[in-house]
């Protein structure tokens, strides 16, 4: 079963007009979190490095402590009983903002997420749809945003949302 989905592109505000500088997607994410904590909805926000990862978790517990509970990151490097609790966490909506990198794209069953935030396009249209797929599985109406980085792809695709729409899932290639 899937609930109603809508799937947003949003591109953050410019900060400098002279110099066409955005807001960064990594305070933008940080807003986002609050919100979504406050509203007591759950989601996964993917990330492209565990790098990446660790700082917007550490930066967010500690913009919100009052959360800290609430929050979790998931990532490759953790060992296996680590990531089955984790897991555990988000299946029982412990875990209200998780941050990621792809390692929850699949095979793992945790579709009761209500908001899926992607952090910069992560390069084709199948990892995006399948990213955001991971929210509204359970019949409830959910929600994916794709925040645009400053990197040019992310660019075209907000001025371009048709492409999402219009071009066919990649093929998978196999040598």
């Amino acid at each position: 079963p899937k609930g109603k989905r809508y799937f947003l592109l949003y591109n953050p505000p410019v900060i400098n007009e002279k110099l066409g500088i955005r807001k960064s997607v990594h305070s933008e994410a940080q807003t986002l979190a609050k919100d979504i904590l406050q509203k007591d909805a759950q989601s996964i926000f993917f990330l492209k490095t565990r790098k990446s990862v660790e700082m917007l978790y550490k930066d967010i517990r500690d913009s919100y402590p009052q959360y800290a509970k609430d929050i979790t990151s998931y990532r490759s490097g953790y060992l296996p009983a680590e990531r089955r609790e984790i897991e555990d966490a988000i299946r029982n909506r412990r875990a209200k903002v998780t941050l990621s990198t792809n390692a929850l794209e699949l095979g793992i069953d945790i579709g009761g997420l209500d908001i899926i935030l992607i952090l910069g396009y992560p390069g084709t249209i199948a990892a995006t749809k399948q990213q955001a797929g991971r929210a509204g599985r359970k019949g409830t109406p959910s929600a994916s945003l794709l925040l645009a980085s400053t990197n040019p792809q992310d660019q075209y695709l907000v001025k371009h949302p048709e492409y999402f729409y219009q071009k066919p899932i990649e093929n998978a290639l196999i040598n």
